[in-house]
């Protein structure tokens, strides 16, 4: 895998399988989400408005994943 060969700190993945294989590889992973909720954090965007943006495409959000994810958010 080569977030191991390059020892990544990090992996950014969706695919279930893939975030599987790097746990078991013991490498941390963060989907699609987690970097929009990290970016928005720390004022790089609107997270309201990319996960509408991202709505419009054929990502799937499940209802309560985007429940939790604006909980408490302007």
């Amino acid at each position: 895998m080569l977030a191991a060969e390059l020892r990544a700190d990090q992996l950014i993945v969706d695919d279930r399988q893939g975030r599987h294989e790097a746990e078991k590889r013991g490498i941390p992973v963060m989907g699609t989400l987690g970097v929009l909720r990290e970016a928005a954090a720390i004022g790089l965007l609107d997270l309201r408005a990319a996960v509408k943006r991202l709505e419009a495409t054929t990502f799937y959000i499940a209802p309560e994943v985007l429940k939790r994810l604006l909980k408490d958010r302007p």
